[in-house]
């Protein structure tokens, strides 16, 4: 059987920057590699974040966007209009966006993490 090819949109992570999402980007990607069926991961990277993801999953396939995370309108352009084509390319079978926000389009089906409704209460 052929292994799951899963796309990793991480174009929000700066590392040690982003809290909870960091955590659990980093825990899932890790549980995700000691599984006997592992995916095949395809990590979309930024500058910020693309030398710390490679040393940490070297047998994933790391996607540099060299977007700089920092910019956070630059990173939501980024987002929509430049991962598309990079994950056309890359051609993962899913694009897992744990950050929140995904691309409204992408060239396979698409799971979004949303971590957080506190501000619908508060």
């Amino acid at each position: 059987m052929t292994a799951l090819r899963l796309g990793v949109n991480a174009l929000f992570y700066l590392p040690g920057e982003v809290g909870g999402s960091e955590t659990y980007l980093r825990e899932t990607l890790r549980a995700l590699a000691r599984r006997p069926d592992r995916p095949d991961l395809v990590l979309f990277t930024n500058a910020e974040n693309d030398r710390v993801l490679r040393a940490e999953f070297p047998a994933a396939e790391a996607v540099p966007s060299g977007i700089a995370a920092t910019n956070r309108f630059a990173r939501i352009l980024a987002e929509q209009f430049q991962l598309p084509q990079l994950v056309r390319r890359a051609r993962p079978d899913v694009l897992w966006s744990p950050g929140y926000t995904a691309p409204a389009r992408a060239a396979c089906p698409q799971v979004v993490s949303v971590l957080d409704m506190q501000y619908k209460r508060f």
